[in-house]
């Protein structure tokens, strides 16, 4: 798969902060089943309290990874596009 095909955590770190609870940001990085997942808990009171800390922990996870240029450590298996400007002007902004 070539890089322009890799997902780009700017836009999943977007995704994640605007739709995070719904998994909105799995889809995007093609974890499917993860995604399903957190839709499901979302749309149960209970599992909100699991649903909206995951998706902190994402947008914390995405965060750090462009500020170092690192991996996201909530997204272990994603094979991420190279870090660009975008992705750190949406980290800024968020």
């Amino acid at each position: 798969m070539s890089d322009s095909n890799n997902p780009s955590k700017g836009i999943a770190l977007l995704l994640s902060f605007f739709m995070g609870p719904f998994g909105g940001d799995k889809f995007y990085v093609g974890e499917n089943t993860l995604g399903i997942i957190q839709l499901v808990l979302t749309l149960t009171f209970v599992g909100m309290a699991i649903s909206v800390p995951w998706s902190v922990l994402c947008i914390l996870s995405l965060l750090i990874a462009i500020a170092l240029g690192g991996q996201a450590f909530m997204y272990p298996g994603v094979n991420w596009r190279k870090d660009t400007n975008f992705d750190k002007i949406i980290m800024g902004i968020i």
